[in-house]
């Protein structure tokens, strides 16, 4: 049961972008002056991603995967635009991919 309602959620987020982008494309795929064209970050958002990209020495590349994945996180919350909530989800993803490449670093030393 669980497992079907993750399956609507994920097909209901891919029908808002293929409604959103007006073709079958994903968040992932789409270029990003699209993405920011179609759902812009508020500016309190932009110093957001900014300040932690300062922090963690983020580069731009860095930064379009958080937005393209904070953009997915609100659409499978079926939030209209991307939502603070989603991209500080998005951010946390990324410090915590990096804490693991670190270990996984640690061990080759």
């Amino acid at each position: 049961m669980i497992l079907l309602h993750r399956c609507r959620r994920v097909e209901a987020a891919r029908f808002k972008q293929y409604e959103r982008y007006g073709e079958e494309i994903t968040n992932g795929r789409v270029p990003i002056d699209v993405l920011l064209a179609k759902s812009p970050l508020t500016k309190g958002q932009q110093q957001l991603l900014q300040h932690w990209a300062t922090i963690n020495d983020w580069s731009n590349r860095v930064q379009t995967k958080i937005i393209r994945l904070a953009r997915t996180i609100a659409d499978l919350t079926e939030a209209e635009h991307i939502t603070d909530e989603a991209l500080w989800k998005a951010m946390a993803f990324r410090r915590i991919k990096e804490g693991r490449q670190e270990r996984n670093m640690k061990g080759w030393c």
